[in-house]
């Protein structure tokens, strides 16, 4: 069995990065992190222990990396696993975040999903969608703690208690800057 080098596996990954239409800075940055991989790999060999310890690995110092860098660092270690053990690389896009609780109630649900299809026939921008679509959630995710299972019955006041019960969930954000991300909701 022919040993699988880390800057073999970048040279493949990088090529399918290209003709997956991958921008060139993008590419650099997949490389340069590979590089890394590379040097603390035993021989440069593809290695999954030394993989595992790199993905987690801390600062010299002790202190934790960047979350964007551990990110980094974990999707090429997970590339260089898919290809040892496929020999393909799975280039599909993947969100660090967990999935965001929905309601349960089928009324308060179809309303959420009714608000991200305007938005998306609006043509906003997905981080603009993402935000809007987060607070709507969250309010009606509010409403039902609150026994309501349908939007049309909320009454102002739920306003109002939902801004205070946000506001200090979500420290380091202005209650404007919630209102006003919030308020194109509330006129849908």
């Amino acid at each position: 069995m022919d040993v699988l080098t880390i800057d073999g596996i970048a040279d493949a990954c990088c090529a399918a990065l290209a003709e997956a239409g991958f921008k060139e800075s993008t590419i650099g940055q997949y490389r340069k992190v590979f590089g890394y991989l590379g040097e603390a790999s035993p021989g440069g060999a593809w290695d999954e222990e030394a993989a595992g310890a790199f993905a987690s690995a801390t600062r010299p110092d002790g202190r934790p990396y960047h979350r964007s860098y551990l990110t980094a660092r974990m999707r090429v270690v997970s590339l260089c696993g898919d290809y040892a053990r496929t020999g393909a690389f799975d280039l599909s896009v993947r969100s660090g975040r967990p999935e965001q609780p929905t309601p349960d109630s089928p009324a308060l649900l179809a309303c959420l999903e009714a608000y991200a299809s305007e938005n998306a026939e609006r043509g906003l921008a997905d981080g603009t969608r993402d935000y809007y679509e987060r607070l709507a959630r969250e309010y009606l995710l509010f409403l039902e703690g609150t026994g309501v299972t349908d939007a049309a019955d909320a009454d102002p006041a739920s306003v109002g208690s939902f801004m205070a019960d946000i506001s200090g969930r979500w420290s380091g954000t202005s209650t404007y800057h919630l209102a006003s991300n919030f308020r194109p909701f509330l006129r849908f």
